[in-house]
């Protein structure tokens, strides 16, 4: 079966999952993909370029694979191939988004929204990678299409939900993170991690705000803060590396093997995210063997039910940091149990346990159905 992968934004988690696929799955795959730049300008105008990519392939596909960086009506409208099916996959939906501040505010964010709405509507099947990303595009689709005066169309969110699925990200663990919990020595200063994007949605500032408190009430720790900056990097960024410059053991973006072994260096993962649809960087930060503090909200509820690892949820960060960073002063028998649970629950993400079920799903799709 030929498969083309079509990824307007071709870096970060969208870049992991494309490679991975290819990796993992048994069809015959192209890729088509422009540089991860300009977000807001690929949403608008990825699709024209890429549709000339295709063409350029000469030859007919079976499928196409589109990440939700796509305005997929415009490439399947441009492509000479409009009428092969097409599975649309959400690493990310424009509703849950946290507003950003932009001179043309409500309408600049409902053009965003409003792609995704037609990109699902002109998708053969849907497929989001969490329950809480399904969840908040449907509430956020409905609110929109309320919005409008007229012809509103809300049928058209029934036509979507039946064409959609929930279908988890893949992960490559065992050969990513070789080593065990029971490798580490908790004698060592306890290591802290942030391994996100270096952006405001990912909250930098309560992070660096809560390091500076802990370090106030005297608690020692080292860093380590890596993950993919951009251009317009956080001020908190800037400040943060000057106020901890004598605990920080790396700064900046690492290469994936060097990423791996960061964090299989870290011990502790304080998470302040407002924004996370699946939380790739939580779960690999957790298989190398960081131990996550976790705020109640976005897709960690999902992913590591509160109700088995409750000691993984914070009300207060402070509080919850200073807790564990005395834990890592004494015999950790709780925690390394707790991460040995951890690491066993999130076990059913790796390719091999997933592998059965995206071939199905790619093949159901490619014959309609």
């Amino acid at each position: 079966m030929k498969v083309t992968l079509v990824e307007p934004f071709y870096g970060g988690s969208h870049k992991q999952w494309a490679d991975e696929i290819m990796e993992n799955l048994p069809f015959d795959f192209s890729l088509i993909s422009l540089p991860p730049k300009w977000w807001m300008w690929r949403m608008y105008g990825g699709a024209v370029t890429l549709a000339k990519r295709c063409k350029e392939l000469g030859q007919k596909q079976d499928l196409f694979i589109a990440s939700s960086m796509m305005d997929v009506s415009t490439f399947l409208a441009l492509c000479g191939q409009s009428q092969t099916p097409l599975l649309l996959y959400f690493h990310e939906n424009q509703f849950a988004y946290p507003i950003r501040k932009v001179k043309e505010g409500k309408d600049e964010e409902r053009a965003y929204r409003f792609i995704n709405y037609t990109s699902a509507l002109a998708a053969t099947k849907v497929a989001f990678n969490s329950q809480y990303n399904y969840d908040t595009f449907f509430s956020g689709l409905e609110k929109m299409l309320k919005t409008f005066p007229d012809y509103r169309n809300m049928d058209t969110i029934d036509q979507i939900k039946k064409k959609s699925i929930v279908l988890p990200l893949g992960f490559d663990f065992t050969n990513r993170f070789p080593e065990t919990v029971e490798k580490r020595t908790p004698e060592k200063v306890p290591v802290i991690v942030w391994n996100h994007r270096w952006e405001h949605d990912k909250n930098p500032k309560e992070f660096f705000e809560t390091l500076e408190e802990v370090t106030s009430l005297g608690y020692k720790f080292r860093l380590i803060v890596a993950g993919h900056k951009y251009p317009k990097v956080p001020k908190e960024f800037d400040k943060a590396q000057q106020t901890f410059q004598e605990q920080i053991i790396h700064w900046g973006f690492a290469e994936t093997d060097q990423y791996s072994k960061l964090l299989s260096e870290g011990d502790i993962l304080p998470i302040t995210s407002n924004q996370d649809f699946f939380g790739i960087s939580v779960v690999e930060a957790i298989f190398a063997g960081c131990f996550p503090l976790l705020p109640r909200r976005l897709a960690y509820p999902e992913i590591i039910p509160p109700e088995d690892f409750p000691e993984c949820y914070y009300d207060n960060l402070t509080d919850a940091l200073t807790s564990l960073l005395k834990k890592f002063n004494s015999p950790q028998t709780e925690t390394l149990e707790t991460m040995k649970r951890l690491q066993n629950h999130l076990l059913k993400y790796e390719w091999k346990n997933l592998k059965d079920n995206y071939v199905k799903i790619f093949s159901d799709t490619a014959n309609n159905k």
